[in-house]
């Protein structure tokens, strides 16, 4: 066993490592159940025509769980690099061996050299304006340019599979068979590139003025197709080769969800062939039947031909004839029955009308004199009720002579309200705090900051502001550590002093530099070097004050005048909501602010004052009069008018009440006379109805009999001869049907078998493929495995260089790994030692 130690981390895959794949538990790998997930990225950087130029392989062990577990994993040892720290990994053959201690989660990752071949061959080709050139040739130019791209899946070996020929018979064959991948190509093109067109991708803006485009790859057989072609057209100026990268994954087809359903379509399509097959077997032997019944059936038809002939003289001459007879006296009976059945019916409902009529007069009357004591006493208690609605308007009538008085506190109410709103001039009113809240602020407040921002910033040589007193200070050290020896008498305001140097002239200074410490030999006093760090520091400090001494009223949040700005813009605002605030409580409150035409609170209140006096007095005035008094009638339109009259009209309907009952016990004893003879009519009437309709009845039937007889006779006769004659027919060309069944089975089901057995032998193959390739992805579907027990899932990135003029690598491609893990994570679920 060797130790190999990691002399840096790889910036890239740190990145890179965590993001290839969403990992799920696997299964206890000890007794304190600790489950490991295994993850391989490779990473391969291509240059823009495909060839590779360098592949590593990224590995990440997940451990979930509690406990303590020694894991073995299969890895390339070459350049094997921690990168999780700066210790190294025991490695045992071809196996990273580490014992870890997990409570929770735990996570190792290591990068290496990748030392086998790449699944996936690409190829990239370039055109412009219609003529092939190399990558370099696009960059700068300007023209048509189209692009190529050819994936393919270098993974196909010879494999025996075997398959169900359509006759239940397996047969075995030798054919390619490759581990089934999936993946993506993607390309971002600048906006330099225009007219963009492409059959194959899916087209999107970037979100920074750029086009992507993906184009999607099933890289097996028989769903997809090994090796996948593809490209894009645009208009080009300044041409640039756009990088691209191609992430692939091993899948099994009989276990994702995408493509599982499609497998068992090939699978269905073979067993639906052996049925096929089967059935047409069975129809083409009954069909050979078929054709043997048919030399028995000609026999028969000869036979029946001569009978029918016998048959159809007797029924012309003599059975149809007599038949015809016998329906016309018949006919001449029913008639005569059905009118005598008639005009008893006729008289029968004239009678049970007549019964029926009389009834429900008799039972209308009983009705009519049993409800009217009801509809009496009703009257009474409609009288009873205009007398307490009468009663109730009198009251109603006081009560609304009242609400003046009541209103009182309402006007008292508002009196209060109008108070406490107060205006500008009435100290201690709501009007007045506000208005002195708004002068406070744009008054005091905005003058103290203004003399805050003037103490920071200020361009003055007697009193400048902070900023330009430390600048001064920088500036000064400046000239100490480097001398003024080119400047000395020019003019420069940090050397202003009115009384003994008012011309600001810069003095004569030689400079700093390093001196030896007297108290020590070999101690250097940096004098110059602590100045120059120092003069830094005040240099870096003016930022934190004013981030641009040109926009000095710019607002920022990082600097101190920066924020006095936006304190100041933020107290603009609130006096201006203040403002707005006092025109909503009183519209005369704030001149040339306020508009007069949209009332203020105050306004309001006053407004609803003086509504109430107008409703109190105009109610009570309008109610009361239109209650009305004790006198009115229906013709002075008042509620008490109206219950005057309804009392009249209700003793009136009364009187006629008494009338109405007597009319009606007296009209009650006739109609049940009435009512009895009509019965004992009806009986009668219908005895004689049930005879004549059973005589009528019978003659019918011997009508109906004797014409069915006659007619059914002459079809007889019209059949028998049609059926000697199709007989005669049939006879000669019965021979005709046992010719075309054996046609039948020659020329049609038999092929039928052939298509069923073609059939099921075609989707068994693609079957058996799709099998063999799912086998292929679970055995070798990662690039150097996982260790025992564990889950593991390998991904591919394979990152074409772009070109700009500036050099053909992909400075970002690390950092373009993320994006393609990303997706094999959404597109994979891990299973037990393969995904």
């Amino acid at each position: 066993m060797k130790n190999v130690l990691s002399p840096a981390r790889i910036g890239a895959a740190v990145v890179v490592a965590p993001a290839v794949i969403v990992l799920v538990g696997g299964p206890a790998l000890a007794a304190d159940n600790v489950s490991v997930s295994n993850t391989e990225t490779v990473q391969a950087h291509l240059d823009a025509s495909g060839h590779v130029r360098d592949a590593r392989v990224y590995e990440q062990l997940a451990l979930q769980g509690h406990g303590t577990v020694t894991v073995s994993d299969p890895v390339s040892t070459r350049n094997l690099r921690n990168l999780d720290g700066f210790g190294g990994f025991d490695v045992k053959g071809a196996n990273l061996v580490a014992n870890v201690s997990v409570d929770g989660e735990r996570r190792l990752r290591a990068v290496s050299d990748f030392t086998k071949e790449l699944p996936l061959k690409v190829t990239a080709t370039y055109t412009l304006d219609g003529k092939k050139v190399e990558p370099g040739d696009v960059v700068g130019r300007s023209g048509l340019l189209q692009v190529h791209y050819v994936v393919e899946n270098i993974t196909g070996r010879d494999q025996e599979v075997s398959f169900d020929d359509g006759t239940g018979t397996k047969v075995t064959r030798t054919e390619k068979v490759v581990i089934p991948m999936v993946g993506s190509l993607t390309t971002v093109l600048p906006s330099t590139f225009t007219d963009v067109r492409s059959d194959e991708a899916a087209i999107a803006g970037d979100g920074h003025g750029g086009t992507k485009m993906t184009f999607t790859m099933t890289l097996f057989g028989p769903i997809g197709s090994p090796r996948a072609e593809f490209g894009y057209a645009a208009k080009v100026a300044d041409g640039v080769v756009p990088a691209a990268t191609v992430s692939a994954l091993p899948v099994s087809p009989l276990d994702s969800p995408s493509f599982k359903g499609g497998a068992a379509s090939y699978k269905g399509g073979a067993d639906t062939g052996l049925e096929l097959t089967s059935g047409a077997t069975q129809i083409d032997s009954n069909v050979l039947k078929l054709r043997d019944g048919a030399a028995q059936l000609l026999a028969g038809l000869i036979k029946l031909r001569d009978g029918a002939k016998d048959l159809n003289a007797g029924l012309s001459g003599k059975a149809a004839p007599g038949a015809a007879k016998l329906a016309t006296g018949a006919g001449a009976m029913k008639s005569g029955t059905g009118k005598l059945a008639k005009g008893a019916g006729d008289a029968k409902a004239g009678a049970a009308k007549l019964s029926a009529g009389a009834g429900q007069l008799s039972a209308g009357l009983g009705q009519a004199a049993g409800k009217a004591p009801a509809l009496m006493g009703g009257l009474s208690q409609v009288q009873d009720g205009l007398g307490q609605l009468d009663a109730g308007l009198v009251k109603m009538y006081g009560g609304i002579g009242q609400l003046p008085d009541k209103a009182k506190a309402l006007h008292d109410g508002i009196g209060l309200l109008r108070s406490g709103l107060g205006d500008k001039d009435t100290q201690d009113s709501l009007v007045w705090g506000v208005d002195q809240v708004r002068a406070g602020l744009g008054g005091d407040a905005l003058a103290g900051l203004d003399q805050v921002k003037n103490g920071l910033f200020k361009n003055s040589s007697s009193s400048p502001g902070a900023y330009q007193r430390l600048d001064c200070a920088q500036k000064i050290l400046a000239d100490v550590i480097n001398g003024t020896t080119s400047t000395a008498g020019h003019a420069n305001p940090c050397y202003f002093d009115a009384s003994t140097n008012p011309g600001a002239l810069t003095p004569l200074l030689l400079g700093l530099h390093d001196t030896l410490n007297a108290g020590g030999p070999g101690v250097n006093e940096l004098s110059k070097s602590v100045t120059q760090s120092v003069q830094a520091k005040l240099a870096a400090s003016l930022g934190d004050i004013v981030a641009d001494p040109g926009n000095v009223d710019a607002i920022n949040a990082t600097t101190l005048v920066g924020g006095i700005n936006a304190v100041k813009a933020g107290l603009g605002n609130a006096i201006a909501g203040l403002a707005r605030v006092e025109c909503g409580l009183d519209n005369t409150a704030v001149d040339h602010v306020c508009d007069g035409s949209k009332p203020g609170l105050r306004q309001g209140v006053d407004a609803v004052d003086a509504g109430v006096n107008t409703l109190v007095n105009g109610v009570v005035s309008q109610v009361q009069g239109g209650v009305g008094s004790s006198s009115d009638t229906p013709a002075d339109q008042t509620l008490r008018g109206g219950v005057n009259g309804l009392t009249d009209g209700v003793s009136q309907i009364q009187a006629g009440g008494k009338a109405l009952l007597d009319g009606l016990d007296a009209l009650d004893g006739g109609a049940n006379q009435v009512a009895g003879g009509a019965k004992a009519l009806d009986s009668g009437l219908g005895q004689l109805q049930r005879g004549a309709g059973q005589l009528d009845t019978g003659a019918g039937q011997l009508k109906s009999g004797a014409d069915q007889l006659s007619s059914g006779l002459g079809d007889a006769a019209t059949g028998s001869g049609k059926l000697a004659d199709g007989l005669e027919t049939a006879a000669g060309k019965a021979p005709a049907l046992e010719d075309g069944a054996s046609r039948l089975s020659a020329e049609g089901t038999t092929k039928l078998v052939d298509a069923g057995k073609g059939t099921a032998a075609d989707y068994g193959l693609k079957y058996a493929l799709i099998e063999a390739g799912a086998q292929r992805a679970k055995a070798e579907g990662m690039a150097y495995g996982a260790p025992a027990g564990a889950t593991g899932a390998t991904a591919y990135s394979l990152e074409l260089a772009g070109m700009s003029g500036e050099g053909s690598r992909n400075v970002g491609r690390g950092l373009g790994a993320v994006a393609v893990f990303g997706l094999g994570a959404g597109l994979t679920v891990l299973r037990r030692r393969w995904l």
